[in-house]
């Protein structure tokens, strides 16, 4: 038989209900159309680079993920709360790309693209199985597949927890309609352990015991099942999913209190209710017509008007009363609605982290909800056949191609950082952060005359943006002025609440003081910084040459080590050859200046200091 078109998966999804092989090989022959489909559009990002907004924390300067995959670098997963989130799967596919493709960018775009073209199937069959609905399943898949909201999740290396929760996501849902079907404690593991893998992936997932309530609703119809008094079997059986949704906000909450990622004297509760209710909006928007498009959407804080709030809590009620109304008749419209309310419930800003209004990453899941309510609705709309199902597919064939192309021209805009911020600081106003990492982007460069203004206007929009701080530090050190970086740094610190900022400001402090031979500030500064965040091969090798200069062996030997701990280079090796020959220890010596050669071949300081060893015969 032949595969269908997308334009005709339009039509009326009621004929639809696999009842045998053929349309099984139908199905698979679509699912590969759809990987097909996704892989292509999204060929471009394999040229792409990273970006230095969290790709540096996530990949480029994350020397644990430097490490690849080893026993410690698991345990380092399992146990961090780096960049404000538990979510060691989503480290382990860091560690694993790294392992493979090492700061080869290309691998890394690869990786994503390929789990979006896996959630794009997994997505097409939780559809099809549930609903038995091909075509319609189907369009919802290509949708998604293809829709330029999708984009930043896949486009951003950074955001991988993103989509590899989606993946997991959707094996939950596929496992909870296997467990439906026949429940037993067996086929409930798999609920658990797919459940499980997406709060590890990303703690978005929390929300996906609520989803299971309504897809019981629909498609599955399992409260019919019961008598009312019934009801709460389905939600006991959910109670472990619960606990683990629990235990997940635990931990997400206390990384984010650690890396200082919570703000809420910045964002009291009013603000952050009237930026929820707003935000809604914004994405039915950017779901239906998605324009200006961009990483970072500035918080518009108190420049939201009360009238603008209620007026979107009221369009809200009204759609909420509507689609319940029609909870009979059309159940898809009630779960498709409220499957896009509860999911973004987590990223809608009522626990505000970060200083972004809303993102297109957060859709990535929600915006499923609303695909099947408007799919769905235009399949009844096609069921008369005729004229009506000509226009249906035309009409799709068009929102396809369109939203494919919308799709093409978004990935553009990810090629590097100052296309992408440039973009952003296009369709926004008032976008300190777009200013902060362009600048940034100009300043690495070699732009320093065009990154200087972006600093400028990120400190005029908000004076205390202690990144913009932390960037115009940098361009004073290029520009000669230590005076003015010092002073920089040290704002950015007292405008911080984030840790690896705080931290790195005061190692480039300990520097300054270093360059300026004030050994007792550098070494304060250094000391605090480790203490902030001890990991930082840096830091604890600049430590150990002061110490080494100052004639502190002992106390030069012990942070040496734990650089090249965290991170063998082959400096770090040759300051430990030093080091231990100075106290007289040169076959030790000799061993270290081998490591330093065996990173660096050709690394002459290393090969002259070897060759000044005295040592007995047969040790070198």
């Amino acid at each position: 038989m032949q595969a269908l078109s997308i334009a005709e998966a339009a039509t009326a999804p009621g004929s639809e209900r696999e009842p045998n092989p053929e349309t099984r090989e139908i199905s698979l022959l679509l699912s590969l159309a759809l990987a097909a489909a996704t892989l292509l559009v999204y060929l471009p990002v394999r040229g792409h680079g990273f970006t230095n907004y969290d790709d540096n924390a996530y990949i480029t300067q994350n020397f644990n993920v430097w490490a690849g995959l080893t026993w410690k670098s698991v345990l380092w997963a399992f146990t961090s709360f780096d960049v404000a989130n538990w979510h060691p799967l989503a480290w382990l596919s860091h560690l694993l790309d790294f392992q493979l493709f090492g700061l080869n960018a290309s691998g890394h775009h690869q990786t994503s693209v390929l789990l979006h073209a896996i959630n794009v199937m997994l997505l097409f069959s939780a559809l099809r199985l549930g609903t038995r609905q091909l075509k319609a399943s189907f369009l919802v898949a290509a949708l998604f597949a293809l829709h330029p909201l999708t984009v930043e999740s896949v486009a951003w290396v950074a955001e991988r927890k993103n989509v590899l929760c989606t993946t997991f996501w959707l094996l939950s849902l596929l496992a909870y309609g296997w467990y439906a079907k026949q429940p037993s404690w067996k086929r409930y593991l798999a609920v658990i352990a797919s459940f499980a893998f997406a709060l590890m992936s990303k703690p978005m997932a929390v929300t996906l015991p609520f989803v299971l309530l309504l897809v019981d609703f629909w498609p599955l119809e399992r409260y019919g099942r019961f008598k009312w008094n019934h009801h709460k079997q389905l939600i006991l059986e959910k109670l472990p999913l619960f606990a683990l949704a629990a235990g997940s906000v635990w931990a997400t909450l206390k990384a984010q209190g650690v890396e200082g990622a919570l703000n809420p004297a910045s964002f009291p509760l009013q603000l952050r209710l009237e930026n929820a209710l707003l935000s809604y909006i914004r994405y039915l928007g950017k779901i239906f017509w998605p324009a200006k498009l961009t990483i970072a959407y500035p918080h518009p804080r108190w420049s939201i008007q009360l009238w603008e709030a209620a007026l979107a809590g009221l369009l809200l009620a009204v759609i909420t009363v509507l689609v319940l109304r029609e909870r009979k008749r059309r159940s898809y419209l009630a779960v498709g609605w409220l499957y896009f309310l509860g999911t973004l419930v987590p990223v809608i800003g009522l626990v505000q982290v970060g200083s972004q209004a809303m993102a297109d990453r957060y859709a990535y899941i929600p915006m499923m909800g609303i695909l099947v309510m408007t799919v769905w609705l235009v399949a009844e709309f096609a069921l008369s056949g005729g004229l009506r199902r000509a226009i249906v597919i035309a009409v799709v064939s068009c929102v396809v191609l369109i939203l494919a192309a919308l799709t093409m021209r978004q990935e553009n805009y990810w090629a590097d950082d100052i296309a992408l911020f440039s973009h952003a600081l296009e369709v926004t106003s008032g976008n300190n952060v777009a200013h902060d990492v362009l600048g940034l982007a100009l300043a690495q460069a070699g732009r320093l005359d065009e990154a200087a203004p972006h600093f400028y206007a990120a400190l005029e929009i908000n004076p205390h943006d202690e990144m913009a701080h932390a960037n115009f530090g940098y361009y004073r050190m290029a520009q000669g002025d230590a005076a003015g970086a010092e002073q920089q740094f040290k704002l950015a610190i007292a405008n911080t609440g984030n840790r690896h900022l705080a931290a790195q400001m005061y190692a480039d402090l300990g520097a300054l003081a270093w360059k300026r031979h004030d050994i007792e500030a550098a070494k304060n500064s250094y000391l605090e910084s480790l203490r902030l965040l001890p990991d930082q091969y840096r830091a604890n090798l600049n430590l150990g040459l002061m110490f080494y200069e100052r004639g502190d062996l002992p106390e030069a030997q012990r942070y040496i080590e734990r650089s090249l701990a965290i991170f063998p280079t082959s400096p770090g090796y040759l300051a430990l050859g030093r080091t231990l020959h100075s106290e007289g220890r040169d076959g030790e010596a000799a061993a270290a200046y081998r490591r330093a050669l065996a990173l660096t071949p050709d690394f002459s300081l290393a090969q002259q200091e070897s060759k000044a060893l005295t040592l007995p015969p047969g040790v070198r």
